[in-house]
């Protein structure tokens, strides 16, 4: 099993905002039929986003790109 670590721009400065929405990202990914679990960042701004991208181990399998094109097909891009 690979374990995914999905970095979100927003959420906010406080803990309580940052748990939203990783909330509501949670919510749109199952409401998608997303069943692949991530552990879903929410970083506040754009820079500490990127950031924590940059610094990350990124997956080399290709989870990334799977999931992207299963949103794209289900969105009928």
């Amino acid at each position: 099993m690979v374990d995914v670590t999905v970095f979100v721009e927003g959420g906010g400065d406080t803990n309580h905002l940052r748990a939203a929405c990783r909330e509501g990202l949670r919510t749109f990914l199952t409401k998608a039929g997303v069943t692949a679990r991530p552990v879903i960042k929410a970083r506040g701004s754009r820079d500490k986003a990127y950031e924590s991208f940059c610094i990350a181990v990124i997956d080399a399998s290709g989870w990334a790109e799977r999931f992207i094109d299963e949103l794209k097909r289900r969105m009928g891009l």
